[in-house]
């Protein structure tokens, strides 16, 4: 299991609030197929931030018969400080969104949660691509300003 990491993961994290809404934003760009148990850091969501939506779209990352499938949570950005990651808290296991390109795939079928700490969005891949082709995976997270504890 390896992580791969967003070039822009720990930089230039921002944020757009309108009253206590909060929208933000990563890209991961992949140059090589994920192996299965590698965990796709894709943008760090803030502490106090409350998700309750997540949007994804990706190009093509698998373009043969496609395999490709991942599920969508969360790790800690320190794993001394928590919380204890969930590999699926957004989406179970078995996502097939990057067998093919994706305008926008929308995720909310969760409770809203809550981060005290910084956490990075993840997908952890399950079975990796069958023809793997360079692309992008961008994610846009939705959610409330609750401030930490």
């Amino acid at each position: 299991m390896a992580n791969v990491d967003s070039t822009t993961l720990n930089k230039n994290v921002y944020m757009q609030a309108f009253g206590d809404s909060i929208v933000s934003d990563g890209v991961l760009a992949l140059a090589a197929n994920p192996t299965a148990a590698d965990v796709l850091r894709i943008q760090r969501i803030q502490a106090g931030t409350e998700v309750s939506a997540l949007l994804i779209a990706n190009t093509d990352l698998d373009t043969g018969t496609p395999e490709f499938v991942v599920s969508i949570g969360y790790a800690p950005v320190d794993s001394t400080d928590g919380p204890t990651a969930v590999a699926d808290y957004f989406a179970a296991a078995g996502q097939t969104l990057l067998q093919a390109a994706n305008d926008g795939k929308l995720y909310c079928k969760f409770a809203p949660i809550t981060f005290d700490k910084d956490v990075y969005l993840t997908m952890t891949v399950g079975t990796d691509a069958a023809t793997f082709a360079a692309g992008t995976i961008y994610s846009r997270v939705i959610g409330k300003a609750r401030g930490i504890k």
